[in-house]
């Protein structure tokens, strides 16, 4: 009996050293621990990300944040962004229009609007495609800054303003004193200057030329159809119709599941390879599958994990 303990702890004391991983990599079947793992990927999904209301920097930031995250999640294979926005202050747009056009670089990007106005137009420019709903109001090309001349009123009240300043364009647009011609020559500059960045977003983002987006970007908007004429969108559309159209398309062996899903894998990767005896064209031939057919390929690996059966991986059976 303790002959026997004794040999039982001598086999047990190195695997209870060894970690819960490790363990399952000497009992599990490598095709059970990939499925448990989740190297085997179901159905892509579609990422929705919102830009609703007056755009503030905070808020803005945190849209830009979620379309990087999308852009770095595997299982999203298209971004859709809602638009219901009449744009808002200037912070972190330029960092969001360009977040979106780089998104695009690496997954398709839709912008959907029904009310992409100002900033929110320059956030979604780079978009792959721009859907307009048919009433949808689009464009506001430009950028202002609003200040309230109440010099007189405050000097008619009795009032007397000094504005203490280190230079000369110090403290412009401070309430209560009055613009010299030089600051509202500052102020011009400094709008000019914000809406040059928002100008090149969208002849990127729209493949416009200059001469075109200097006829349309005189602060007017467009409604639907109209702003499609004008090469601001690609199309108009209702929601529900794009939203469909969006959704991955089935797989031709999707709804396999079981035998019958192991079946026809195995056969689609008999085919591919032929009659080849070179194990490095089974292999080819088992990815390439895999590739086409991601949901086949889940469902035959879950049978092949719990029914152990063997893998087409040399020559064929």
């Amino acid at each position: 009996m303790n002959h026997v303990s004794g040999i039982v702890r001598a086999i047990a004391e190195p695997y209870a050293r060894m970690l819960p991983q490790q363990l399952a990599s000497l009992f599990v079947p490598k095709a059970m621990q990939a499925a448990a793992q989740g190297t085997r990927q179901r159905a892509k999904m579609v990422g929705v990300v919102q830009i609703v209301g007056t755009m503030e920097a905070g808020s803005t930031r945190d849209t830009a944040d979620r379309v990087q995250a999308m852009v770095t999640n595997d299982a999203i294979e298209k971004i859709l962004i809602y638009a219901n926005s009449p744009g808002g202050s200037t912070e972190g747009i330029d960092d969001l229009s360009e977040t979106i056009h780089r998104a695009a670089q690496r997954k398709p990007v839709f912008a959907y609007c029904d009310f992409a106005c100002s900033g929110a137009y320059y956030a979604i420019s780079g978009a792959t495609k721009i859907i307009v709903g048919k009433t949808a109001t689009v464009g506001s090309i430009g950028t202002y800054i609003l200040f309230a001349d109440v010099s007189r009123a405050l000097e008619q009240a009795g009032v007397d303003v000094y504005l203490i300043r280190s230079g000369p364009l110090k403290g412009t647009g401070a309430h209560g004193a009055k613009m010299s011609p030089g600051e509202l020559e500052q102020m011009q500059r400094y709008v000019d200057s914000l809406n040059s960045h928002f100008l090149a977003a969208v002849q990127r983002g729209r493949s416009m030329s200059a001469q075109r987006l200097a006829e349309i970007s005189d602060g007017r908007v467009w409604v639907g159809k109209e702003a499609v004429a004008l090469g601001l969108a690609d199309r108009a559309a209702f929601f529900a119709d794009v939203w469909a159209e969006l959704q991955p398309t089935p797989e031709k062996y999707g709804h396999l599941t079981g035998n019958d899903a192991y079946e026809k894998f195995n056969e689609l990767v008999e085919s591919k390879a032929g009659d080849s005896d070179d194990k490095a064209v089974w292999e080819r031939a088992d990815q390439t599958i895999r590739q086409q057919h991601p949901q086949l390929a889940f469902e035959a690996d879950h049978y092949e994990a719990i029914y152990r059966r063997p893998r087409l991986t040399g020559s064929r059976r």
